[in-house]
């Protein structure tokens, strides 16, 4: 299990918040836990209420597939494991 750095901007852009993610488990569920507040309702990609910024990192899908900022702004945090340090926007 890795752990990784990930700075989580708030809608506000006011706030920042610095906290850690393993690659072992979905962003979606580390955030919740921390009492980030971010939507969610189908936890499998579908619905987009969990979708976030990605501003810096890479990411993995559920599929294996490897997602990075260059190459993608949007992605679902509930199916998408860290990859290494990240930054991230939620959206309101």
């Amino acid at each position: 299990m890795q752990i990784y750095k990930c700075i989580v901007h708030y809608p506000n852009d006011e706030e920042i918040k610095e906290v850690n993610l393993t690659d072992d488990q979905f962003i979606l569920p580390q955030l919740e836990n921390l009492n980030i507040p971010i939507g969610s309702d189908c936890r499998e990609g579908v619905c987009a209420c969990c979708q976030v910024k990605l501003i810096k990192g890479n990411v993995m899908d559920h599929n294996g597939e490897m997602i990075d900022s260059k190459k993608q702004e949007m992605i679902k945090a509930c199916i998408v494991y860290p990859k290494s340090d990240l930054e991230i926007q939620l959206l309101d």
